[in-house]
Formats: structure tokens, sequence, C-alpha cells
């Protein structure tokens, strides 16, 4: 399941689950996973806290290791430094969803109070979008 949505979010190689660094990568996926859609079913206010907290620090060590995967993908096929960084990507996108649903939950509870808080967190969303 988790490497289906890999395939339809990043474009990744379907072969890139056959290969050993790639299974143990995406059982390492799982629990962050679970624990993202975990949050989701919390209340707006402990899903900020918990995102804060938790999530976001999670994935983005997840980068790490998604780059590692990556790199032995490419090596193994004999692909080129230009092919896309599938993994990479994949833990990119949903971290910035995470950035993105976080700044809108604040934004949702009212926690910018003022007119200059708020254009911050809308240029700073603009930002997480582009």
């Amino acid at each position: 399941m988790i490497d289906q949505n890999m395939q339809q979010i990043s474009g990744a190689h379907p072969s890139l689950a056959g290969t050993e660094y790639g299974r143990s990568f995406l059982n390492r996926l799982g629990k962050p996973i679970y624990d993202t859609l975990k949050v989701l079913a919390l209340n707006r206010n402990r899903q900020r806290a918990y995102a804060d907290a938790l999530m976001l620090r999670e994935w983005a060590g997840l980068k790490i290791e998604a780059t590692a995967v990556d790199y032995y993908f490419r090596q193994e096929k004999g692909l080129d430094n230009q092919a896309p960084p599938f993994a990479t990507n994949y833990v990119l996108y949903t971290t910035v969803w995470l950035m993105e649903h976080h700044l809108g939950t604040g934004v949702e509870l009212g926690l910018f109070p003022g007119h200059h808080d708020l254009s911050v967190a809308f240029w700073y969303w603009d930002f997480l979008l582009s």
C-alpha cells in the first residue's frame, strides 16, 4: 500500500520496492505514516501539538534515509544523477504537506491574532505551496 502511494505521488519505479534497501525503507515508513494518520484523527489543537513535537522531526529524519535509498537505487540500476529521487520526493512531499497542514490549523484556530502575524502566515503558506 505504501509502495503504491509512493508510485502515485512521486512516480517511483516499481522495482524500487523489490530491492532489499527499498523494502527496508518501506518498512521504516510504516510507523510514521501510521502516526500521521493517527494524528489526523485528533482534534485540531492536538494535531498541531503532535505535528510540531513529533511528526515534523520524524519526517525530517526520514529524508536522510530516503536520500540513501535513492543513491543505492541509482547505483544498482546504473542511472545517472539526473534520474528523479523517488523516495526523497515522497518524503519531501509528505513533509511539506504536514507543514502546510500545521500552518493551516494555526490559522483556523486563530493563533495569529494581528494583521501582520496573519500576513506572515499567509506569506509562509504561499512559500510552502510554491
